[in-house]
Formats: C-alpha cells, structure tokens, sequence
C-alpha cells in the first residue's frame, strides 16, 4: 500500500459521531415539539418546512462537523481520504446501479415488513410523500443533495479514514453499522444496511469518495421521484423494473471493478481499550430505537 500520510484520530473521529448523534436527536426533538405545539394552537405548517428543517439538521449536524474536522481539526490527515476524480464512464456506471439498486431493494423491504407484521412489531413508513412543486423541490433539496454530501462527507470521508487505522475491512464493517443504525428506522434496517456497505465498497473500490456520494445522490433522488408517482405508472413500468433487476448484477459488477491503484489496509493495529468503550457505549446509544421499537 502507497504512504497517505497521517490517518485522523480514530478517538476524535468517535467523538466526532457521539456529537453527531446528539445532535441530530436533540434537534430533531426538539422541531418535533416545536411542530406539536404550533399544531396545537392551530398554525399549520406546511410539510416543505419539514423538510427544509430536515436539510437544516444535516446541514447543521453532520456537514458541519465534517468540515470544520476536516480544515481545523487535522488537516495533516487530508491525504488519507479518498479523493481521486471520477471519470464519465465511471460516473454512468454509479448511475446506473443506483437505479437498478431500487427494485432489488424494494423486495428485500417488502420481505423485511412482512417479517416485522407478522412479529407484531410497530415501524415508520419514512417521510411523507411530497405533493406540489414547492414540496418536491423542498424534499430533492434535503434528500438528494444535502443528506448524501454532508453524509459521505463524514462517514465515507474522515471517519473511514479514521476507522481505517484499524484496517480496511473493519472500517467498512464499522462504519456501514454506524451509517445504518443513525437512521433510526427499524422497518428500514436491511436496506440502509445494504446502501452503507454498497457506499463503502464504491469508495474503496473506485477510490474516491464520489463515488459513493454520487450512487447516495441517485438513489434517494430517483425513490423520492417515484414514491410520487400514480398506481396506473407503476403498472406500466413494472416490465422496466423486472429488466433493472436483470441489469442489476452487471451493473453492480462494473461499478465495483478495482480500480488500478486502489488500496486497502489489511491488518491494521488493534483497538485501545478507551476506543473500544467509547465504541462500545455508541453502539448501545445508536441501538436504542431499534430496541423501544421492538419493545412497543
């Protein structure tokens, strides 16, 4: 493996994620009850705030933190993120497994609901369908745009680099965990869990961090653009996802080609005792409402 320079702190990069995520909740709780007490007074507030306040809380919690680690907090570890440009063909590729992602998906949903119905477990659906132009353009804006950049930019970006310390395999398993389970949404688990690790395998296979910034972009505009539209086009485009199902699997394949001067780090050091409490303590906080779900 080439010299990439310093590799960011893995104890910042922890501490990095633990103020992420109490962020993201106290913010989070905090619009709700904000929402719940203008509904109670009898303001209606229009769903494009929603999601405009959801763009906010990325922004704010996670885009944010990326940067100001990434220019004041270790600017001596910015060769160990993965940032190699992307070329047309590569790019179309991405694009194209992104699409053909979604069926794929889709079933791995269905069956995972079916699992949580029959166990009488109780899950959100996710956000609500954007109706209007003002509320699509709200919905792109904050799921198209800034959750993809403002979330690669920090788990695909400082805290692999960061987890990477401890090898590459490990790092892809770690944060794909992290990224999942932040989301909260326990209907949702398999699939955020198959985006995380498909984001982590693109940056380090394609080698820039891109890659996997692109194929999150297309994936979360194309499911916000379809979950608006009728019955009667999804009955039309059925044979067209059958045939993405088939693309699929070659799609993937030359997506996920390594590149020519990819890198991974196979063994890396072993993990400091205060590392692996601070992780520890984390994957409880971040198991929580998977736990209350199941619990309801």
């Amino acid at each position: 493996m080439e010299d990439r320079g310093a590799f960011p702190s893995l104890a910042r990069a922890l501490g990095a994620l633990a103020g992420l995520y109490v962020g993201i909740n106290g913010l989070s709780l905090f619009l709700n009850v904000l929402l719940q007490r203008l509904s109670a007074r009898g303001i209606i507030v229009s769903p494009a705030f929603s999601y405009a306040a959801s763009g906010a809380v990325e922004l704010v919690c996670v885009g944010l933190p990326a940067v100001l680690w990434s220019r004041r907090g270790e600017r001596r570890a910015a060769g160990a993120v993965r940032r190699d440009a992307l070329g047309p063909e590569e790019a179309a590729l991405i694009v194209l497994a992104a699409l053909t992602w979604i069926p794929v998906m889709n079933v791995l949903s269905a069956m995972w609901c079916a699992l949580l119905d029959t166990a009488g477990i109780s899950y959100s659906q996710g956000m609500t369908v954007p109706e209007g132009a003002l509320e699509m353009a709200a919905c792109l804006l904050a799921t198209a745009v800034i959750a993809p950049v403002c979330e690669e930019e920090f788990f695909r970006g400082r805290f692999f680099a960061a987890l990477e310390t401890l090898g590459t395999r490990k790092a892809v398993a770690i944060s794909t965990l992290f990224f999942a389970t932040l989301h909260g949404q326990i209907g949702a688990l398999p699939v955020h869990l198959c985006v995380g690790l498909m984001l982590a395998l693109l940056l380090v296979r394609r080698r820039s961090i891109y890659a996997p910034m692109l194929f999150h972009a297309c994936y979360n505009g194309a499911l916000v653009l379809l979950s608006v539209l009728p019955a009667r086009v999804f009955e039309g485009l059925a044979p067209g996802m059958a045939v993405a199902a088939i693309v699929f699997p070659f799609a993937l394949f030359f997506a996920l080609r390594p590149c020519a001067r990819m890198y991974i780090l196979p063994e890396g050091r072993p993990m400091r005792g205060s590392e692996r409490k601070l992780m520890a303590l984390l994957a409880v906080a971040f198991a929580i409402p998977y736990v209350l779900s199941m619990m309801k």
